[in-house]
């Protein structure tokens, strides 16, 4: 899994643990057999849509991308894990976010500089 984050490239532990846990990925990591360093199936076969998602969005935070854009980046993850990454990006002033959902929960509408419906 590390290497589906990081794509090769080299980070420090704690910045691919700050990803992970950002990405709510810490309890998928915590349940494989070798942790971070489990091989995962080619093209994700083995995870969930929602697993798959996250590990997307980390792979952005990972790279320090300044500008993320998410087209329906967490509908396939329950409200809470949705919220909670939702939550983490919107609340860093380094990250500017774009998001495309038919799902926009008051929650994090409350907390955007602009919403556009189309």
């Amino acid at each position: 899994m590390r290497n589906n984050i990081t794509l090769g490239n080299h980070y420090h532990e704690e910045q691919l643990h700050q990803v992970i846990h950002d990405s709510q990925l810490d309890d998928l990591v915590n349940h494989l057999p070798e942790g971070i360093d489990t091989m995962l199936d080619h093209n994700g076969r083995n995870l969930s849509g929602g697993q798959r998602q996250r590990i997307a969005l980390a792979r952005g935070l990972i790279s320090g991308r300044n500008i993320i854009m998410m087209d329906e980046g967490t509908s396939a993850l329950d409200k809470k894990s949705a919220d909670a990454i939702e939550s983490v990006l919107v609340a860093n002033p380094n990250i500017t976010l774009i998001m495309v959902t038919h799902h926009l929960r008051p929650e994090i509408r409350d907390q955007l500089n602009a919403v556009y419906t189309i």
